[in-house]
């Protein structure tokens, strides 16, 4: 795994969307700045990127920068030869925080998207992909700030599985794990084909009873079997009886239903017939009045043709009068217009002499208002003076306000070189470079103390001269705005009514040229209103035509009701016209319908005669029927009887056959029973053989003789030769027992002593050595690939000369081919170490959040 492009966003100390980190080609560098600044939180931003953990735990809140609601970190890296991006993003909620993990593989010119459905599978993935977990990290290739002594600190038994999973011995317990499931299944088979064989031995023990009832049913079967056949015979000759009688009993019922139709036949011919007769009577009476009706109807058909013409006399007498009243109110209407039109003409000849009276007196208010008007020029003039010295003091305030700012920054640098001092630090003096010594930094104390107090009360001073300053500028300002406010308003006071007086002024002297038009057309509308006649010729000729019509309305009226008296004869003459034409038909119909009367009554007396045979034979049926059900009954029972020992015999048969089946099963079962044992002993010996105990303790043992040489190689260097460690696997207990350890022993100059009896600068470089050691044995272990190396700081527990040798054997490093094409990043904040490195990342904290800068 090595890191390509680190960004971060709201990620601890950086606030808001970073630069990207670019990490790809870096080799070997330093990440400096001052404590505090945020140079470890980048390597937590990588740890929580990948594993979604950090110094912090797996608590994701603690990260977010202060103020801000969410954050993000996104890494792009390369594993085994394939790039890949995460991207892993955290919002701090009230109820809970959330967090979401895009995890992508490069796939030519694209991203491809390898997600899972939850954080954590998305996460899993993420480790298998780069076969590394966060605890074999930040015990081998990661030197966390404070926790050197990480991987040494841990049980021995820690140890030894953190060593395991440098090595990927995992995967043997995964072997291991693999073996005992199998062992297990292989004896859950066995146990299952026991239990099988048990319960086919029980029902083999059924066998002999179940020969014994199929020999019963077969005697049972044959008894059955003669019984049914005489209950058949019997149920047969009963039936043949019963069949008839039915037969007779239908025809009994088909002859009752032709009796009730005749009956309803020769009720309905009875009535139709009567209906004729009344019909045929009636309309004899109609015939004999024949003469009477056409006498009404001729009288209703002149009361009908005096009536048209009163009809037509008064639809003309409704249009003349129609017309007379439209000419009425078009003579109304024409004598009105005139009217409304001298009446306008006067109200427009008065107002317009009205407004051209008032033009001399709206001349006169608008030369008042110009000189009103240069007054308030004079006033405005005014103001910009006074604009110009209020702009003066702001002028001088700015000056005040960046000399203050001036001696503040001057007064604040001191504060850095007075802390080094009063902490032992600042040995030289800044300007001349010459040793202080003691009285030397007392000196330069007691000067930068006097300088501060100076400068304090310069700027004291400033800010006394610039309060007065302010409150004469803003007392300016105050009534320069007030008396710019007034003289807007009367201003535009001064503006709108002189322009209301122009408009006035302007339509009284229009109103002088309109004057004479507007009296003209007055005397025209006077003219043609004196001229329009009483009443028109049309209208007078519309009158005359209404005499001369002579229409009466009360004539017309009483020609009405004499046609509504009349009326009922139409009725009665269209009635005698319906008789004539029916009456013969009439007749014809009786006569056909009497004749079908006589002939329905003669076949309903039949009728009634067979119906009583066919009674008389059908006497005794419902006994014959009981007889039929009860032999249908006995034959049912039998063939049941059959039916149900049919199926226990097919049951008896399918059981013996079972059980044929289950012996050859047995058999098979109990083979099956050898073998599962056989197996489950072997997987026993596979899990063992995989497990802590096996195959992974002697890879254990062939890697420690590596990591003893590599450690001791490196701690050599930084000691001079003057320690060396060793790694044993093995120890005695009081009882004399061997049991599986991991301790780590050193020696030196004094001999062989444990590693607890060190500490300070020796404990780290014992520490350093086994961490680095660690480091390049995950980085060549098969299938992990993490050629990188973080060091967070350790070079504060050194002197001189420890320093010097660390960084010769950090810089050695990088010529290991182990580490030569990866990164090895060191965090520090001592100059003296920071200068060694030609790349640098500079971290920088400000009031906006911290920073950084790639340089070299």
């Amino acid at each position: 795994m090595l890191p390509l492009k680190l960004t971060v966003e709201n990620f601890m100390p950086y606030r808001g969307a970073q630069e990207p980190l670019l990490l790809d080609g870096l080799g070997i560098a330093c990440l400096s700045g001052t404590n505090g600044a945020g140079k470890s939180s980048l390597l937590d931003a990588i740890t929580w990127a990948l594993w979604g953990r950090s110094r912090a735990g797996a608590s994701a809140d603690q990260l977010v920068a202060a103020g801000m609601a969410d954050m993000g970190v996104q890494l792009e890296f390369r594993s085994h030869g394939v790039d890949y991006r995460v991207e892993r993003r955290h919002r701090r909620r009230a109820s809970g925080g959330n967090t979401t993990l895009d995890f992508q593989m490069r796939d030519g010119g694209r991203w491809r998207s390898l997600n899972e459905t939850t954080v954590r599978e998305t996460t899993r993935k993420l480790v298998d992909t780069i076969r590394l977990d966060y605890e074999t990290f930040i015990n081998s290739a990661f030197l966390v700030q404070g926790k050197a002594d990480l991987f040494v600190s841990q049980r021995p038994a820690e140890r030894k599985r953190i060593l395991g999973e440098i090595l990927n011995l995992s995967v043997y317990d995964g072997y291991a794990q693999t073996a005992r499931k199998m062992a297990q299944d292989d004896r859950n088979r066995q146990t299952i084909a026991r239990g099988r064989i048990e319960a086919i031995d029980r029902e083999l023990k059924r066998e002999e009873g179940l020969k014994k009832q199929a020999q019963e049913i077969t005697e049972n079967l044959s008894d059955l079997s003669t019984q049914l056949e005489s209950a058949t015979k019997r149920r047969d000759e009963i039936t043949a009886v019963v069949t008839d009688m039915q037969n007779r009993q239908q025809q009994l019922r088909q002859a009752e239903e032709r009796i009730a139709g005749l009956s309803d036949e020769i009720d309905g011919l009875a009535k139709r017939r009567q209906e004729l007769q009344d019909t045929i009577a009636g309309a004899e009476k109609i015939l004999s009045r024949s003469d009477e009706i056409e006498a009404g109807w001729q009288a209703l058909e002149a009361a009908r043709s005096a009536l048209t013409d009163f009809g037509n006399r008064a639809r003309a007498h409704g249009e003349l009068v129609a017309e007379r009243s439209r000419l009425e109110q078009a003579a109304f209407e024409l004598r009105s217009v005139l009217e409304n039109q001298v009446s306008e003409a006067e109200r427009r000849h008065g107002e317009l002499a009205e407004q051209a009276g008032q033009a001399a007196a709206l001349q006169e208010r608008l030369t008042s208002l110009g000189a009103r008007r240069e007054g308030l020029e004079e006033r405005a003039r005014g103001l910009s003076e006074r604009r110009k010295e209020r702009e003066s003091l702001y002028g001088e305030l700015e000056a005040q306000r960046a000399l203050h700012s001036s001696i503040k920054r001057e007064h604040d640098t001191l504060d850095a070189p007075m802390a080094l001092i009063a902490q032992g630090e600042l040995m030289e003096c800044p300007v001349c470079g010459t040793q202080l010594g003691e009285h030397g930094a007392d000196r330069l104390r007691r000067h930068f103390e006097s300088r501060k107090n100076d400068l304090l009360a310069e700027m004291h001073r400033i800010e006394s001269d610039g309060k007065a300053m302010r409150t004469r500028h803003d007392g300016l300002a105050s009534g320069i705005a007030r008396d710019e406010a007034a003289l807007r308003e009367e201003s535009s006071r001064l503006d709108s009514q002189a322009g209301s007086i122009r408009t006035q002024l302007e339509q009284a002297q229009e109103a002088v040229q309109r004057l004479p038009e507007v009296s003209g057309e007055l005397d025209q509308a006077r003219t043609a209103l004196a001229a329009l006649p009483e009443e028109s010729e049309e209208l007078r000729d519309v009158r005359q035509k209404i005499d001369e019509l002579g229409y009466d309305a009360d004539a017309h009226t009483a020609a009405q009701n004499r046609e509504t008296g009349l009326r009922h004869w139409e009725g009665e003459r269209r009635e005698l016209d319906t008789v004539s034409a029916r009456v013969d038909a009439d007749r014809a119909a009786f006569a056909d319908v009497n004749e079908r009367w006589e002939r329905a009554t003669t076949a309903h007396g039949s009728e009634q005669s067979r119906a009583a045979e066919f009674k008389e034979s059908v006497k005794g049926l419902d006994d014959a029927v009981a007889e039929s059900e009860g032999a249908v009954a006995v034959v049912e029972r039998l063939e049941g009887q059959i039916r149900e020992e049919e199926r226990r015999e097919t049951l008896i048969e399918a059981d013996l056959q079972r059980l044929d089946r289950q012996r050859e099963e047995k058999a098979r079962l109990t083979e099956e029973e050898r073998a599962s044992a056989s197996l489950a002993s072997i997987h026993d010996e596979l899990a063992y053989a995989f497990g802590p105990r096996g195959v992974q303790a002697l890879l254990i043992e062939t890697a420690l003789p590596e990591l003893e040489d590599d450690a001791n190689d490196l701690l050599g260097r930084m000691t001079n030769g003057s320690m060396t460690l060793r790694l044993e696997t093995q120890r005695q207990t009081q009882a004399g027992n061997t049991v599986e350890t991991l301790e780590v022993i050193i020696s030196d100059i004094q001999g062989t002593r444990a590693y607890e009896m060190y500490s300070g600068g020796e404990a780290f470089r014992i520490n350093f050595a086994l961490r680095i050691a660690l480091s390049k044995l995950l980085a060549r272990r098969a299938g992990s690939e993490v050629p990188v190396l973080f060091i967070d700081e350790g070079f504060g527990s050194q002197d001189a000369e420890g320093r010097e040798r660390l960084i010769e054997a950090i810089s050695e490093l990088w010529n290991d081919p182990v580490f030569h094409n990866g990164l090895i990043l060191i965090i520090t904040h001592i100059d003296d170490v920071r200068n060694q490195f030609d790349t640098r990342i500079d971290v920088i904290k400000t009031e906006n959040g911290s920073r950084y800068n790639l340089s070299g």
